[in-house]
């Protein structure tokens, strides 16, 4: 399949985001019934205004119970009434068992409250009678939900932001994690270890990444031996030029036995020694590749380059004039 590492980020991201949706939902859902429903502790005090109005009601205590009333509403801020309910059954109808069992003016302390309604809800309790209900609108402090807006907020944008992170680290370690791979290994191979390889670390991965990871080795293996097979050229090139050059530097040595004072072969004296210069510098420089010592800083003079530069061009060119004026040392601080 083409593009797998597209289809695999799509698909992460997909399940990720349908994943999200899902467990912000829920928790939503389950942390708005949980907040939704008055505390016991407040269900209870609801419980005992009732029963001691209930009490003053049945003694027929009418001031203190008119007294209770008012004390409740000063000191909960809210709205308090006793009321007696009549049900009267019209054009010959009849009354459901059930429904007089459970009529109430307000709602059960037991139920659940709506977390975005503006009003609080009327709360009823109803007496032993049936037909009298102590009335009271939930004061403010036992509302449900006093944190819910600061809930949602964590739940609706903090908690996506944090699944977000988390998706697009694991997403963001799936993509860099091989990547950091070819790059060390990629460093690896500049600094000389040509064996290095990268494909069988992935695993069974099989994406671009991983095909990306193969042309590496591939690569490195075909770049390696080339460097390889360059170096044991030059050093066997090196190695071979040893003979003839020795050949040569006897023959001029029987030469120079004849006619010793020959510029001819004073110059041909020079160039061998130069290109046995040549041959040793190239043997080192092999093993410099090979071997890799720490090397220090050396300092190199500039008058004995050109001197050696316009030596060579008066013996190439006799019949011209050259002139060069140096100083006595021009030395250059080399790494």
């Amino acid at each position: 399949m083409k593009r797998r590492l597209l289809w695999k980020l799509s698909l992460t991201i997909t399940l990720g985001t349908l994943a999200l949706f899902w467990i912000i939902h829920h928790l939503i859902l389950q942390t708005e019934q949980h907040m939704s429903f008055i505390d016991k502790q407040d269900q209870q005090q609801l419980i005992d205004y009732a029963r001691h109005a209930e009490m003053l009601y049945l003694q027929g205590e009418d001031e203190k119970l008119a007294n209770w009333i008012n004390y409740i509403k000063h000191q909960e801020d809210t709205w308090v009434a006793l009321i007696r309910s009549k049900l009267t059954p019209l054009a010959g109808s009849e009354m459901d068992d059930y429904f007089v069992e459970n009529f109430a003016l307000g709602r059960d302390i037991s139920w659940k409250i709506h977390l975005y309604f503006a009003q609080n809800p009327i709360m009823d309790i109803t007496f032993a009678d049936g037909h009298t209900h102590f009335l009271i609108r939930l004061p403010q402090r036992m509302r449900p939900g006093g944190y819910w807006t600061y809930t949602s907020l964590l739940l609706q944008i903090a908690l996506p932001m944090l699944l977000l992170a988390i998706l697009s680290v694991v997403i963001y370690r799936h993509v860099m994690s091989p990547l950091r791979q070819l790059e060390t290994a990629t460093k690896q191979f500049s600094e000389g270890d040509y064996q290095v390889r990268v494909r069988d670390d992935l695993g069974k991965r099989n994406d671009e990444i991983a095909a990306l990871a193969s042309t590496f080795d591939s690569m490195a293996e075909r770049i390696g031996t080339q460097i390889q097979t360059q170096r044991h050229l030059t050093t066997d090139l090196s190695h071979e030029l040893r003979t003839p050059l020795t050949r040569v530097e006897l023959a001029l040595s029987i030469a120079e036995q004849s006619t010793p004072d020959d510029e001819s072969l004073q110059r041909i004296r020079h160039e061998c020694q130069q290109m046995r210069e040549l041959v040793e510098d190239t043997l080192t420089l092999a093993w410099l590749e090979n071997e890799q010592p720490s090397l220090q800083n050396a300092s190199l003079d500039l008058t004995d380059l050109i001197d050696s530069i316009v030596e060579n061009a008066r013996f190439e060119f006799p019949r011209h004039v050259i002139t060069v004026h140096t100083p006595e040392t021009a030395y250059l601080q080399q790494s």
